[in-house]
């Protein structure tokens, strides 16, 4: 509710700000967007144990439990400026904006198997996993006309993303938290088209593209584990590690598109409704990880502690982005 609250405080004082300056000189080149986002996380789902079902006489299976994250709502911002000057013909744009996503869930459950725990004996699990993205983005777009129908923009970029993910689990008797960080910077290209199928409404179009960007990462992974019973614990804190990120980030919809005139200037007004998908392929290294006790059933254990495999960080949902700026914008 205050994110919502936030956008649309954001927007108004926009449309305001650019009615009084729509006709300002340089300011009638200026634009300012707001975006609000319902996505949910599509990164690997974070297991919490499992529990024994029984099925008459048939063998013995196990149902996993996960934290399953849900649809967030998060918001992003932007300020782009037409370049060429007086060319009315230029239709290349410098831009910057930011980008914001968090969620945290909780789940709980009884008998499950997790942490050393046998399951199956009423003893209580809880798990808690947090996941946040920022990225910021500097780069340049150039639109390209193909008719009065079709409208194709290039876009270079520079992109800084950090991902953070911590999952907590913990039972009567132990407790484990692992933490996944990753700081990335790269260059980027993207390819939008945008098309007005409806002759008698230009001001409607379909839209579609995708932005890939490579990134030189900096991962960072942490783990604590602690078991309450014997008072004793594990910590696990490896190296630092650098890494190169592949992302990808892919939208469609719908959008109108108009300049208004007013008594006090003209002004651009542009809406997109349409879905987002983005996806950070291995952009967590060491993933939820499997902690080997020392001794088991009274046996010394002189193997590692297995880190896991590499996981994606992804979100996908629909968004809601406003555009409003000079005539010129």
């Amino acid at each position: 509710m205050k994110t919502a609250i936030k956008v649309t405080l954001g927007t108004m004082l926009v449309a305001g700000f650019a009615a009084t300056t729509a006709q300002a000189g340089s300011w009638n080149r200026v634009a300012v967007t707001g975006t609000a986002t319902y996505t949910e996380a599509t990164s690997n789902a974070a297991t919490m144990g499992d529990a024994l079902i029984v099925a008459g006489g048939n063998p013995e299976f196990r149902r996993a439990f996960v934290v399953e994250p849900d649809n967030e709502l998060d918001f992003g911002i932007g300020l782009s400026y037409r370049l060429g000057g007086n060319n009315p013909a230029s239709d290349t744009r410098l831009y910057l904006d930011y980008d914001h996503f968090s969620d945290d869930e909780v789940r709980s459950a009884s008998g499950i198997r997790n942490l050393g725990n046998a399951g199956g004996n009423g003893v209580g699990s809880q798990a808690i996993l947090d996941q946040k993205s920022e990225q910021f983005r500097l780069g340049v777009t150039q639109t390209l006309h193909f008719g009065q129908r079709l409208d194709v923009t290039l876009n270079g970029f520079l992109e800084y993303l950090k991902l953070d993910r911590s999952f907590s689990e913990a039972t009567a008797h132990h407790a484990r938290t692992t933490e996944d960080e990753m700081k990335g910077f790269g260059p980027g290209f993207g390819a939008a088209a945008r098309g007005t199928p409806f002759s008698y409404c230009p001001e409607f179009g379909i839209f579609g593209g995708a932005n890939t960007s490579l990134l030189y990462a900096q991962n960072e992974y942490a783990q604590t584990n602690s078991t309450g019973a014997a008072a004793t614990s594990y910590f696990y804190n490896p190296e630092d590690s650098h890494s190169v990120v592949a992302k990808l980030d892919a939208e469609f919809g719908v959008d109108y598109r108009r300049v208004i005139n007013s008594d006090m200037a003209r002004v651009l007004f542009h809406a997109a409704l349409g879905v987002r998908y983005v996806n950070a392929i291995n952009a967590f290294k060491a993933g939820n990880t499997s902690w080997n006790p020392s001794a088991l059933n009274g046996n010394a254990q002189n193997f590692a502690q297995w880190t896991g495999a590499s996981h994606d960080f992804g979100r996908v949902g629909p968004f809601l982005r406003v555009t409003i700026g000079g005539a010129d914008a």
